[in-house]
Formats: C-alpha cells, sequence, structure tokens
C-alpha cells in the first residue's frame, strides 16, 4: 500500500468518525467566539433601545421626536421589533429628524415580521438583561445548532460515511458564518435554518414512514422558519427537490406532498401583505409580490454572484462594490460558468440520487435570497445543498474507476475542478475562517467611521449640517447609538447631498448654497470599473425604488431650512438642489461638515463667500 494510499485512508476514517460533528460544533462555537466582544452594529442599536428600559436613552429620543413606546414590552417586540422603517411606526419622524435623508420616496419602508426571532430577543430580555456579551452568546448557541442540524441532514443524504463528514467540514469551515453569528439582529436567519432543517427531517419521516405526526410537525416548523426570517421560504426549495428527486411514491402523491406548505407559504405571504409588512420604495429590497418583475431581474443580475460565491468562494458583495454599468459583464460571465458546472457534474448526476437532490435544491434556495443586496450571509440556505454536492463530486472524482461506463468516466475538467474545489474550501476556507473576524471588525469600522460626528459637548444642541453624506443609510442608526452609548445627541441632523462624487458648491446669498454634481447625478456614482466601497454604500442607502422620480416642483421644508430641486437627469434624479436657510450662514447656530473621502472622516465645512463657489471631492 502506497504513502497516498494510506493517506487517504487515514482521512477517510477521521471523516466517518462519529465523534467528527460534535468535535466540528465546538470548533464553529469557538471559531465564532471573538463575535462576544464584538459590540453592537448598526440595527442592533435600534433593537437594543426597543429591550431595554432605560431613563437616561429614552428621555434622550423623546426630545429628538424618536421615543419608543412601550420598550421591552412582549406584544411591541413581536409585531415591531424588525420595522426598521414604517409608515406606522417612524418613518415621519426619522425624515424630520434628519436619520432619513430629504430624497427619501414616499414609499419607502422596510417593515419585516419576524416574531419567533423577536420573542427570541425578549429572551435575552429576560435571562440577561440589557448584556451584549450573552445576547452574543445567545447567538453562538443557535449557530452551533446550525452546525449540528446540517451535520444530521448530510448524515441521512451523503453517503459514504466519509463524504458526510467531508461535507459538515465544509459547512463549518465557511467563513460566511462569522456575519450572521456577530450581528445579532442578523440572528433570524440562523433560527430560520434551525427550524428549516427540523421541517426537512419531519417532512422525511413522514415521506418514507407514512407517520402523519411527523408531517404536522414538518409543516409547525415550516411556519416556525417562515416567521423568524423570509428567507425561511428557500425551505420550501428543499421540500421540492425532495420531492422531485428523493420521493420514491408516484407523481400524484409527490405533488400532493407539497400542497400544504405550498399553502402554507401562501397563507402567511397573505397574511404578511395585508397587515402591512414588507420591504419597499428602494432598490435594497425587491418584493416578489409587490415587485414581480423588479424581482425577476434582480434574480438574473444577482442570482449567478451568489452561485459563485458558494462553487468558488468568491464574494457576492463584489456585486454591490461594482458600478452598475460595468456589472452585467461579470453578471454574464458568471452564468456562464454556472451552466458550464452541470456539464461537468453530469456524471454524478446520473448516477447519484441524493447528488440530484442536493443541486435542485442548492440552486432553487438562490432564487429567494435574491430579493437583497448579495452578501455572503445570505448564503446560509443555499450552503447545505452546496457543501453536500461540492464533496459528492469530490468523492466521485476519486472513486470513479475505469469500470465505469465511457460517459460516467471522470474527464481532465472535472479532476481540474475537483482539485480547484478542495484548494478553495480546505486550506483557503480555512485561513478565511480564522481571519474573518478581523476583517469583518475591518469593514465594521469603516461603516461607522461615515457616521462618526466627532465628540459633541453636553450643552452643544445645534443642528448638524453634511454637505456630502457618503453612506447616508447608516445615519438611520445614529441616534440610537449615541443614545445607547449614552452620547449627547445632535438636535437634528440634515444631510445635504450624499458624497458619491465631487460637488460643486455655490454661495448664491447670505442665505443660499447650491449643491450641483459634477458628475451623473447627486444619487448616483461616476461610471468606473473600479471597485470601492462608495457603490455598496449608494446601495445601501437607495431610499428610493427604481425610476421613481424627484419633484422639481415641490419644496422640502425643515425648521431651519427649504431645499428646492433645480434639475434633474432623465431619470429623474437630483443634479442640482438649492438651500436656502432661514438666517445667513454666518449667523446660523449649526456645526457644518464634509466628508472627507482622503482620510475618510469628517472635517469642518466653511461656507464660501457670496458669489463665489468651492468644489468638494469625490472619491475618485
Amino acid at each position: 500500500m502506497t504513502t497516498r494510499h494510506r493517506i487517504l485512508l487515514r482521512g477517510k476514517a477521521l471523516l466517518s468518525h462519529p465523534r467528527l460533528l460534535p468535535v466540528l460544533v465546538v470548533f464553529s462555537f469557538f471559531t465564532n467566539a471573538p463575535a462576544l466582544w464584538s459590540g453592537l452594529f448598526n440595527d442592533d442599536y435600534c433593537q437594543q433601545v426597543e429591550l431595554i428600559e432605560s431613563p437616561s436613552i429614552h428621555d434622550a429620543l423623546n426630545k429628538v421626536g424618536l421615543g419608543i413606546s412601550r420598550p421591552g414590552h412582549l406584544g411591541m417586540l413581536l409585531s415591531e421589533h424588525f420595522i426598521a422603517v414604517g409608515p406606522e411606526k417612524n418613518r415621519e419622524p426619522f425624515k424630520a429628524y434628519g436619520a432619513l435623508p430629504w430624497w427619501t420616496g414616499e414609499h419607502y419602508q422596510v417593515s419585516l415580521l419576524r416574531p419567533v426571532a423577536a420573542f427570541a430577543a425578549w429572551l435575552d430580555l429576560k435571562l440577561f438583561g440589557s448584556s451584549v456579551f450573552w445576547r452574543h452568546f445567545h447567538s453562538l448557541v443557535w449557530m452551533a445548532l446550525v452546525v449540528y442540524g446540517v451535520g444530521t441532514l448530510f448524515r441521512h443524504w451523503v453517503d459514504p460515511p466519509w463524504l458526510a463528514g467531508l461535507a459538515i467540514l465544509l459547512f463549518a469551515l465557511d467563513d460566511n458564518h462569522y456575519f450572521p453569528a456577530m450581528w445579532i439582529a442578523n440572528r433570524n436567519l440562523l433560527i430560520s435554518l434551525v427550524f428549516a432543517i427540523g421541517c426537512l427531517l419531519a417532512h422525511h419521516r413522514w415521506r418514507a414512514h407514512s407517520a402523519w405526526s411527523a408531517g404536522l410537525l414538518s409543516w409547525t416548523f415550516l411556519l416556525a422558519s417562515l416567521l423568524s426570517a423570509e428567507a425561511g421560504i428557500a425551505t420550501f426549495a428543499y421540500l421540492l427537490a425532495y420531492a422531485l428527486v428523493l420521493d420514491r411514491s408516484r407523481w400524484a402523491p409527490r405533488l400532493l406532498s407539497l400542497l400544504p406548505a405550498f399553502s402554507l407559504i401562501l397563507l402567511w405571504r397573505l397574511l404578511y401583505n395585508a397587515a402591512g409588512y414588507g420591504a419597499s420604495g428602494g432598490g435594497f429590497y425587491f418584493d416578489p409580490g409587490n415587485q414581480p418583475l423588479a424581482f425577476a431581474q434582480a434574480v438574473w443580475q444577482r442570482g449567478p454572484f451568489m452561485a459563485a460565491g458558494q462553487w468558488f468562494s468568491l464574494p457576492p458583495e463584489l456585486f454591490a462594490l461594482m458600478h452598475d454599468e460595468n456589472r452585467w459583464p461579470y453578471a454574464l460571465l458568471l452564468a456562464l460558468l454556472s451552466l458550464a458546472l452541470p456539464i461537468l457534474l453530469l456524471p454524478l448526476l446520473l448516477q447519484s440520487r441524493p447528488a440530484r437532490f442536493w443541486f435542485v435544491g442548492m440552486h432553487l434556495a438562490i432564487v429567494p435570497v435574491c430579493a437583497a443586496i448579495p452578501m455572503g450571509r445570505n448564503l446560509l440556505f443555499c450552503s447545505m445543498g452546496g457543501y453536500a454536492l461540492i464533496a459528492l463530486f469530490i468523492g466521485h472524482c476519486f472513486s470513479a474507476s475505469s469500470r465505469c461506463e465511457p460517459f460516467l468516466r471522470v474527464s481532465p475538467w472535472a479532476k481540474a475542478l475537483c482539485g480547484l474545489l478542495i484548494f478553495l474550501h480546505l486550506p483557503v476556507a480555512a485561513l478565511a475562517k480564522l481571519s474573518a473576524p478581523w476583517i469583518t471588525q475591518w469593514i465594521v469600522q469603516r461603516i461607522d467611521a461615515t457616521t462618526d460626528l466627532g465628540t459633541l459637548p453636553t450643552e452643544d444642541q445645534r443642528p448638524v449640517v453634511i454637505l456630502n453624506a457618503p453612506n447616508p443609510a447608516s445615519f438611520l442608526y445614529v441616534p440610537f447609538k449615541k443614545a445607547v452609548q449614552e452620547r449627547p445627541l445632535p438636535r437634528d441632523i440634515r444631510l445635504l447631498a450624499p458624497g458619491y462624487g465631487p460637488l460643486t458648491v455655490t454661495r448664491e446669498d447670505a442665505n443660499t448654497l447650491t449643491l450641483r454634481a459634477q458628475e451623473a447625478s447627486l444619487l448616483t456614482c461616476r461610471p468606473t470599473t473600479r471597485l470601492g466601497m462608495v457603490h455598496l454604500y449608494r446601495y445601501l442607502s437607495d431610499f428610493r425604488a427604481p425610476h421613481e422620480r424627484v419633484s422639481p416642483t415641490t419644496p422640502i421644508v425643515f425648521p431651519e431650512l427649504t431645499l428646492q430641486v433645480i434639475a434633474i437627469d432623465p431619470q429623474g434624479n437630483p443634479i442640482e438642489v438649492a438651500c436656502r436657510f432661514v438666517e445667513p450662514l454666518e449667523e446660523m447656530a449649526v456645526r457644518w461638515l464634509q466628508w472627507d473621502w482622503k482620510n475618510e472622516q469628517y472635517i469642518a465645512f466653511n461656507p464660501p463667500a457670496v458669489g463665489q463657489a468651492i468644489t468638494i471631492k469625490g472619491p475618485y
């Protein structure tokens, strides 16, 4: 026996060991453990305010019109905890304070119904009080349950046992798991996947053993998954794949077995929309029910990036780091690659029923998550099928023999793909897994810098006027972050324009500034082949639906100034806006700030003299 064969046998023995799964569960917990000290991020601050009853926090928010009613109340949390922006809850107060910018569309909202995840947050409150550390610990427990549940699925439908162990190892090494484990507000995705796994296991028991009680349990788990996160609808992708591939009964019973789950999803969606929940009026989310055409286009644009993220660990976030006009060649290339892969997988798919199941489930699971901008954290549902399929493909390449029919032999291209997948999802993935906490922290710090207004003296209640905010979306969290940290809040925040490009700022008279985009419009970026955070900030800050035009005839009035759009581009985006203040600029009691792209921080802005103009540089 050669050394190579001895290493392979030893590796197979380790991957087949019954204790591998609990070891990898512990491994997942400890590799994600830096999240325990990561603190709060974005939505976490809003949700923390809704949980804790602190007079100092709520008094500060009440003074600026952003008070929270019934903090810590279970009923409020179940219905409102995941409403970031809602017409009945906070949209108008946000716009009045400036946490939402003046160009926000009339129908913009992000109102999500996730009562199961909200109940988990309420448990945090009852068990841990306001402790952020233990809330993170709670999230890591759910992440460990995800790894255990996925491993259980693999042991059911990945064979032989060493390939199931390999699939579990690949899943545990995925660095995309760190962000949902670190971001408390994203725990809902972990909870949803745990219930989805329970749904699939119970559905299998029902279909394989005619256990009707298991069927009822499956539908209960499906409902819990849907009420944890909208991504729970991806559970149906695997139920459909099961009916198409693994179910051994006749076609009529197979299709009928999907009817309860389909009806439950349809009823959930109808009630969800009827109650006013959903995301609309922006470009970050596309609601499949209310925006079917836009969602279909998003699947074509975003789907290839998600598939490439699963197969080749290409960060799906690259989608948002590119300019719109330069993305389609990459999307086309990745789409062609996604179509070519099944050709190399065809021998495996022809001879392996589980491989067909995971292949169908993985690709169908990509569709619903295309409703949101591509991010690695949204690959969780897809990655179940992806890693099972990758493990089966590796096993097929290693075990194929000359006795196979010629059509089923492994081609050189398939062997090359096998080697690439092993390299990307084992050594490279291990390095990415270990570095994920530090890379994530670096990104979070860059995003946090875009809303760092400096230290405000306690007595300083002046409004803050920002000429060119690089990341308007994150200002939604500024008042809650400052309140939780018990730091003074500015009286108002006024974002005059985004900082996506260079601006010409002209002093028309004592009271008036006009801001004009030197490239494209105020709401768009200059076409460039360069990747950059500015494109990500623009996507995060899409407060208007595609093709929703800004009105040049309707002024936007605030207590201290009135904004009037002077010129728009053919798509209805503002090119120039006049900002007329109620007093001469030198007499205004405001803090003037501008964003410095070179140093990535805010600096003081000095208004030019009457009749003079200055240029504020953009990111490029």
